[in-house]
C-alpha cells in the first residue's frame, strides 16, 4: 500500500507499540525533530526501522519511504505529518509519534483491511502518479482523467491514513478496475454531496472550499456544482491549488478569472504540496481549461 498521513491519529495507537519502539519515541521527544525535509526524511525512516527491527525502510526520495515487512512492501508518503510539524513545532513530537505509531499497525496487519466501503477518490495532479509510479513495487495505481492535468485516484481509507489503490488490489477485493474505480467514485459521493450543496446554497459569488482531505474530489461532480453554475449563467470559474483546497467564482464578476489566479498563486506559494494555478470553466460535459491572464513581471 501507499500510505498517506489524514492527520493526528488518536493517541492509543501508541499501546500499540512494542516497549521498543515507545523508548524510540521517548528518545525522540529529547531531541529536535529535524525542520528540513531531507532530514525529516531520515528522521522517520529511523524512527520506523527502530520502531520494527524486522522491516526494512529505504528513502524513495524527499518525504517518500519504502518500507518492506513480512506482509509486504509500502510505499509512505510524510508531506502531511511534515507539514504539521511545520505549522507547529510543539506538537511535532506528538504528531510524528502518532504518525509513526499508526504505521506500525497497518504494517502489521497488512494490506488484507482493504474492504469495499473503504474505497474513495481523490482529484491529483499527474506529477502525484508519476512520484507513485516510480515505485517498481507499487506502481499501477488506479486512476481515470479527470481534466486538464488533473486525474481521479482511487484510494483505500484506514481512518488516520489512506492508501493508493494498486492493481494487485483487486483480486482481494474481487472487483475490476473499472468497478472499484466507480465504486471509489460513488462513495465519495455519498461523502461530500451534503457538505458541497450546504456551501452552494449559501449563494456566494467566489468562495473557497477547505479543510478536508477531500475536498479535491468535489470537482469531480459536476452535477452537484450545476446549481451554482447555472446560477452564474454557466460561467462557473474552478481552480485545484492545494490537495485540501478548492477555489471557486462567478465568472461574470469583474477581473473574476485574475482575482481566483492570484488566490491559487497565494494558496500555492504556502501549501507543502502546491498543485497548480490552473482555471477550469464548468459545462455540463466537463470542466474546459481557461487560459489564465498574463503575470505581471
Amino acid at each position: 500500500m501507499f500510505f498517506i498521513a489524514r492527520g493526528l491519529a488518536p493517541l492509543f495507537v501508541l499501546a500499540c507499540f512494542s516497549l521498543s519502539a515507545m523508548s524510540v519515541a521517548a528518545d525522540a521527544k529529547d531531541r529536535d525533530i529535524p525542520k528540513s525535509a531531507p532530514a525529516f526524511t531520515k528522521f522517520v525512516a529511523e524512527f520506523i526501522q527502530e520502531a520494527m527491527p524486522r522491516a526494512r525502510v529505504s528513502i524513495l526520495g524527499r518525504l517518500r519511504l519504502d518500507v518492506e515487512t513480512p506482509h509486504g512492501g509500502h510505499t509512505t508518503d510524510l508531506h502531511n505529518v511534515y507539514s504539521a510539524c511545520q505549522r507547529n513545532r510543539d506538537t511535532c513530537f506528538v504528531e510524528v509519534t502518532a504518525f509513526v505509531g499508526e504505521m506500525v499497525v497497518l504494517y502489521r496487519q497488512g494490506d488484507a483491511v482493504v474492504m469495499r466501503d473503504a474505497l474513495r477518490m481523490v482529484v491529483r495532479p499527474s506529477a502525484y502518479l508519476a512520484a507513485i509510479r516510480a515505485n517498481p513495487k507499487r506502481n499501477k495505481p488506479l486512476a481515470a482523467p479527470l481534466a486538464g492535468d488533473y486525474w481521479m485516484v482511487a484510494m483505500a481509507d484506514q481512518g488516520a491514513t489512506v492508501a493508493v489503490l494498486d492493481e494487485n488490489d483487486l483480486v482481494a477485493l474481487k472487483l475490476t478496475a473499472k468497478d472499484a474505480m466507480a465504486l471509489a467514485i460513488d462513495n465519495t459521493r455519498k461523502l461530500l454531496q451534503q457538505s458541497l450543496k450546504k456551501e452552494l446554497a449559501m449563494g456566494s459569488e467566489r468562495g473557497m472550499l477547505g479543510g478536508d482531505y477531500y475536498v479535491s474530489s468535489t470537482v469531480a461532480f459536476r452535477d452537484l456544482w450545476a446549481p451554482a453554475a447555472h446560477a452564474f449563467k454557466d460561467n462557473l470559474l474552478m481552480a485545484i491549488p492545494a490537495s485540501d483546497v478548492v477555489l471557486y467564482s462567478d465568472g461574470n464578476l469583474h477581473g473574476a478569472l485574475a482575482s481566483i489566479v492570484h488566490d491559487a498563486d497565494d494558496v500555492m506559494a504556502h501549501a507543502e504540496k502546491p498543485f497548480s494555478d490552473s482555471v477550469f470553466r464548468w459545462s455540463p460535459g466537463g470542466w474546459i481549461p481557461v487560459p489564465s491572464p498574463a503575470r505581471e513581471r
